[in-house]
């Protein structure tokens, strides 16, 4: 009975290629659990530490730190195998974590006397979690990636993805018993779990890993510490990945804030719009899962992920329409409940596969350049849109989709080349 209804959703998998895929989910599972609890931790020990007012600054000084890092973290993907780079990597972010949740165990009263040191510790915590989000998720994402086929992914990453989306509401279930476990013990349940994808990632390398392809990885060419940024600018290709990435996120964006507008009118207190801003994302990632789990595999084995590049962006103009035609509270939820549930659970894997033909350097490098300003990028103009124009973007929304369609059509375009050349983008 399970194994009909494993084939009825992800199609033929067999046991080798069920545990392998499993590995994977595992290990996306353990880094997402602790994305999403780092994400919430930072600001509230920022906030707590240094201030509100502050946190503008914050984020635009760790932007700063990030192209630095990301500048060293380039050099790091010369030195090292591409396995051997993920121990690393987690291990350093690992020990970083573990060091803070210490200083802040042993400091119970820093809350309640803040000093300058208590300052330092709320900086470094905030900065040091904002790079490593990033670099740990990409780096993640890239392991997955450079680690199968394209006809391997269309298998796999549909199952691979929900360990993610389990991921997501771990973390986010164990936020919620933050009083309980305190900020030091979440952030060594956070160290754990990022402790726990190097382990599998280890686990995976010694059962899966081909000494052929680590003997290529080793005679990789030393390169510079913008080699990301130089490749995304020089293929049109990479240029498109990055614009259907982000031009979701500004829609997104938009109608996120256009939800806010809405709240507040329909809710006078700040206890009702925390309220009804949890319930949101109980339903939003609700909606994630049950896409992941019923629509990924069967609409990637059925109409592929190169259809999904042009029919995402129509669905997004019918459920922006929806939104324009019944301007109202429960219509921009359910529109955005929905495009984000399709943005995690098919579409991202959509776009993963696209990395997949491309060289080490633009699955690590490049991919890490785009992680770190596409959503920054995009949630900044769909911020100003929102000021500009009145409503949910008016005309702007349906303009960023005339901009996406022809993007997403060059892109499925290209990938198909070089699918079909079995050449590899460098």
């Amino acid at each position: 009975m399970l194994s009909k209804l494993i084939k009825f959703l992800w199609g033929d998998i067999s046991r080798e290629e069920l545990k392998k895929f499993c590995l994977l989910g595992l290990g996306l599972l353990f880094t997402l659990m602790a994305y999403w609890m780092l994400r919430p931790i930072k600001d509230a020990l920022f906030i707590s530490l240094v201030g509100k007012s502050l946190l503008p600054y914050a984020k635009m000084i760790s932007l700063a730190a990030l192209v630095i890092i990301l500048m060293q973290y380039s050099k790091l993907v010369d030195m090292f195998e591409k396995h051997r780079l993920v121990y690393f990597i987690n291990s350093i972010i690992s020990l970083f974590l573990c060091t803070i949740a210490i200083i802040i165990i042993q400091s119970p009263d820093m809350y309640l006397q803040p000093s300058f040191a208590s300052k330092i510790i709320g900086w470094t915590a905030f900065i040091g979690s904002e790079c490593s989000l990033i670099i740990l998720y990409s780096l993640v994402w890239s392991y997955i990636a450079s680690s199968m086929d394209t006809a391997t992914a269309k298998k796999g990453y549909p199952l691979i993805i929900i360990g993610a989306k389990l991921g997501a509401m771990a973390g986010s279930l164990l936020m919620l018993k933050s009083k309980i476990i305190g900020i030091g013990g979440l952030l060594i349940i956070a160290a754990g779990c990022i402790s726990g994808t190097a382990i599998l990632i280890k686990i995976f390398t010694c059962i899966y890993s081909s000494a052929q392809n680590d003997a290529l990885e080793i005679e990789k060419n030393q390169t510079g510490a913008l080699e990301g940024l130089r490749l995304l600018l020089k293929h049109p290709y990479l240029i498109g990945i990055f614009i259907i990435s982000f031009l979701p996120d500004v829609i997104g964006e938009i109608l996120n804030i256009s939800m806010l507008f809405l709240a507040d009118k329909n809710f006078h207190t700040p206890e009702q719009i925390a309220a009804f801003l949890g319930t949101f994302g109980v339903l939003a990632n609700a909606t994630t899962l049950i896409f992941a789990l019923f629509g990924t595999g069967l609409f990637l084995r059925i109409w592929g992920f190169r259809a999904w590049l042009l029919l995402y962006p129509l669905i997004t103009a019918i459920l922006v329409m929806y939104t324009w035609i019944f301007y109202d509270l429960w219509a921009v939820v359910i529109a955005l409940a929905l495009l984000k549930g399709l943005r995690y659970a098919i579409d991202q894997p959509c776009r993963e596969i696209m990395f997949i033909p491309t060289s080490t350097d633009i699955q690590f490098k490049t991919r890490s350049w785009m992680c770190a300003f596409r959503t920054r990028a995009g949630q900044g103009m769909g911020a100003g849109l929102s000021a500009i124009f009145s409503s949910i973007g008016g005309i702007a929304l349906l303009g960023i989709i005339g901009l996406w369609l022809p993007a997403a059509w060059y892109v499925r375009k290209e990938n198909k080349k070089l699918i079909q050349s079995g050449q590899i983008l460098r």
